[in-house]
């Protein structure tokens, strides 16, 4: 709040922004991580979908 106050909302602002950016770090890991077990899941869906 100190910083806030003495030195204006605009360098605030910018570390809001790029924290909330790097949040979007670890879901992309965890996509990767996880995009084997999702198109083996897809692709036994669908096939008892066709069948």
């Amino acid at each position: 709040m100190v910083i806030g106050a003495v030195g204006g909302l605009e360098p605030l602002w910018d570390l809001a922004d790029t924290l909330n950016g790097l949040m979007a770090v670890p879901n992309l890991i965890g996509l990767i991580g996880l995009s084997g077990t999702v198109f083996k899941l897809t692709r036994e869906f669908f096939k008892k979908e066709g069948a």
